[in-house]
């Protein structure tokens, strides 16, 4: 089912499509991808690289996805997982012709804040699996600093499942993406995209050092660590004895053991109010059970001692539970706070687990 296509918007000035048209095909390209679900996404260029941006639920557990871009060449492509984020976002490569529509880089997005103040109408674009490109009107119901939730303007086009992924624009910029709707009320949950590329720009910065072999691995950085202390945190400890203050004691035999139903799971940490260069953390787990590991995770910022503004993504990832320590070489940081959130972990039904942070 289409949501709002040409025939559809019939009744718009010719103008008006004609606007719509000539932005939605040149500003960003959008594609429809085919993986672990059906869903979308759009295309990012860096180094002549290009790169796809989806929600981490519709590739899945998948090793491939396919693309169909949602310009009039209907180019085809494939892309491959290479990196998976907080806010349910994944980076892939993607090869084919589709290349050729790539060119959007990821330092032409800005906040969004100005656009939201007086916002109540916007459009989600979203491309079917032949390319063309459907479009509905929704309007804007909530705004918060992450998400956003949106409301379709007719009850003849709901939104479903398969446009996960699909941009949201205000008049020509697009501001968010649909991530999830929600059953009870039919409304559209949409990630900023000021968010997004917040969150996955730290890959990009780093892009031109993902070529070095990969039998190099990061070394620890051999200054003196930074003192911490933790702040604040968003779960109660399982036990006495797997209290939040074992992330700090520098023994390995202790482990922050928590529920592992109630993700995402936040930890906030402070240097004591003081500006301090950041360039290394380290996380440990010497629990032994693998299931408990911390996956997918995400390393704030902030500049500012308290407070609920200020933050900043630095890092997203996964970590690989076949090592006991994941070291995190950061861009250049100055902070007074750090936070970790974490998104998933390795399934295990009884805890999830953390023995050490380390910052250098």
């Amino acid at each position: 089912m289409k949501l709002m296509n040409n025939s559809l918007i019939s009744g718009l000035s010719f103008g008006c499509i004609a606007l719509l048209t000539s932005f939605f095909s040149q500003a960003v390209t959008q594609v429809h991808v085919k993986s672990g679900e059906v869903g979308q996404g759009f295309l990012l260029n860096r180094l002549d690289q290009c790169y796809l941006v989806t929600p981490a639920h519709v590739i899945g557990n998948q090793f491939f996805a396919s693309l169909m871009g949602g310009t009039n060449l209907r180019a085809l492509g494939e892309a491959e997982p290479i990196q998976t984020f907080g806010y349910d976002l994944s980076i892939l490569s993607v090869n084919g012709a589709i290349k050729k529509e790539c060119y959007t880089n990821i330092n032409q997005f800005e906040s969004i804040d100005y656009l939201l103040q007086n916002a109540t109408k916007l459009t989600i674009s979203s491309v079917n699996a032949d390319g063309s490109k459907s479009f509905v009107p929704v309007t804007l119901t909530d705004k918060a600093l992450v998400y956003l939730r949106v409301r379709p303007d007719s009850s003849d086009f709901p939104l479903y499942k398969g446009l996960s992924g699909s941009l949201v624009f205000i008049d020509e910029i697009p501001i968010g993406m649909l991530q999830s709707i929600d059953s009870e009320t039919g409304e559209g949950i949409l990630l900023r995209l000021d968010r997004a590329i917040e969150t996955i720009k730290p890959f990009f910065h780093a892009s031109s050092i993902r070529k070095a072999p990969k039998a190099v691995q990061p070394k620890r950085v051999t200054t003196q660590s930074i003192a911490l202390s933790v702040e604040k945190w968003t779960q109660p400890p399982l036990d006495g004895d797997s209290r939040i203050a074992n992330l700090l004691d520098g023994k390995n035999d202790t482990s922050w053991r928590v529920l592992p139903n109630s993700l995402p799971v936040s930890i906030e940490l402070t240097t004591g109010g003081e500006l301090k260069r950041i360039n290394q953390l380290i996380l440990s787990n010497h629990s032994g059970e693998k299931g408990t590991f911390v996956k997918d995770f995400e390393i704030l910022s902030s500049r500012k001692a308290s407070g609920k503004r200020g933050w900043n993504t630095i890092y997203s990832g996964t970590w690989l539970n076949n090592k006991t320590d994941i070291v995190i070489n950061l861009p250049p940081t100055k902070a007074k706070r750090l936070m970790l959130i974490v998104h998933s972990h390795w399934g295990s039904q009884r805890a999830l687990s953390l023995s050490e942070i380390i910052a250098n």
